[in-house]
């Protein structure tokens, strides 16, 4: 682990990766995981955001799937969980609710149980 040269606080987690053999990190703390930290072991890292997105471009129906789970499971209709998303996630909720055919707009919101 001290041969890893992110931020020393978020080795642990290059390292799990490295072990895991994880081709990708995903994580809102892209700083501490510079490109030059993460190539010799073939690992990249992307914001959330931007995951959820690609996923979203390339399989809609899980991840609305998912989602809906989500909301099953907290007994939170569909935009209401969409919306609690967008509080960290704005692009990806403006995205779901969007194809959802939603009025709704982002921002404005606090997050709800």
């Amino acid at each position: 682990v001290s041969k890893l040269q992110n931020h020393k606080k978020d080795r642990h987690v290059l390292a799990a990766a490295i072990r895991g053999h994880a081709p990708l990190i995903v994580t809102f703390n892209l700083k501490d995981f510079p490109e030059s930290a993460l190539q010799p072991w073939g690992i990249k890292v992307a914001h959330p955001e931007e995951y959820l997105l690609a996923l979203y471009e390339m399989h809609p129906a899980v991840v609305m799937g998912k989602i809906s789970a989500i909301s099953q499971k907290h007994d939170h209709d569909l935009e209401k969980t969409v919306l609690n998303l967008g509080i960290s996630l704005k692009l990806f909720a403006s995205k779901i609710l969007e194809d959802m055919g939603s009025q709704t707009q982002i921002g404005t919101q606090k997050k709800t149980r």
